[in-house]
Order: structure tokens, then C-alpha cells, then sequence
């Protein structure tokens, strides 16, 4: 039997729907999450929403040149990876002129992005919904 010493890695991501009421702002994603600026929690969220915040992209264009993307339709994509009520939340934000992204946390970027990266996770409040369940592990 031979054991590895070396650096070993498998890289994976999570890919998110992100929709906001305006602008998505570190303010509005703090409250979404419940987590005051005093928290010892408070650097990690900070961090979090970095990590969103850099991978954004407006959901048909993230989708349109996505690698995963080889059923060519856009509401098979959503349904496929995340769920029907994903979508349905999409349609409808759209039509009611919110701002709806996508993107991708990284397990190979910081360690806060990639505990969350491990996870599947909702967060949904009246003016931000995240759907982070496409979890790649």
C-alpha cells in the first residue's frame, strides 16, 4: 500500500440563484442572515457575501455560458440543478423587475467560502432569496 504525503485536492463549487429587491448590499444580506455587525459571527457573513458578491452574473447570461449547460433551454437548466420552485421564483422577479443572478462558490478560494461550498442551504427573506442547494461534492 502507498500513502500520499503531498498536497492533495479535488476542487468543487456551489452554484447559487440570487435574487434582490434593489441593489444586493452587505447591509441587506447581514439582516437576511440574522447576524449583527457586533456578532463574533459577523467577519464570517462579511466574508460570505464577498464571495457572492464577486461571483455574480445575471442569470441568463450564467446560464447561456455555463459548461453544465448542454440541454440548450434555460428552464430545463434551472429545474434540472436547482428546483420548480426555484424557477417559478425566477420567472416571477423577473417580471416584477428584481434583480436576479447567479454564480458559483469555490472550495479552492478561502476557507470561509469553502465551508459554505460544502453545504446546501436556502436563505429567503422578503428582500433577498438565495438558493445555494446545487452543491457539486
Amino acid at each position: 500500500m502507498k500513502i500520499k504525503f503531498d498536497f492533495v485536492t479535488n476542487s468543487s463549487s456551489t452554484c447559487f440563484v440570487l435574487i434582490s429587491e434593489g441593489d444586493f448590499n452587505l447591509k441587506k444580506f447581514m439582516k437576511s442572515v440574522g447576524v449583527e455587525d457586533k456578532s463574533i459571527f459577523a467577519d464570517i457573513y462579511k466574508n460570505l457575501f464577498n464571495a457572492f458578491k464577486n461571483n455574480l452574473e445575471p442569470i441568463r447570461i450564467f446560464v447561456d455560458g455555463d459548461r453544465w449547460n448542454n440541454r440548450g433551454d434555460f428552464n430545463d437548466f434551472i429545474v434540472d440543478i436547482f428546483s420548480e420552485e426555484t424557477l417559478e421564483k425566477i420567472i416571477e422577479a423577473e417580471k416584477a423587475g428584481k434583480n436576479v443572478y447567479a454564480g458559483r462558490l469555490h472550495s479552492d478560494n478561502d476557507v470561509i467560502e469553502c465551508f459554505f461550498c460544502t453545504d446546501s442551504f436556502i436563505i429567503e427573506t422578503e428582500d433577498l432569496f438565495i438558493d445555494a442547494t446545487n452543491d457539486r461534492w
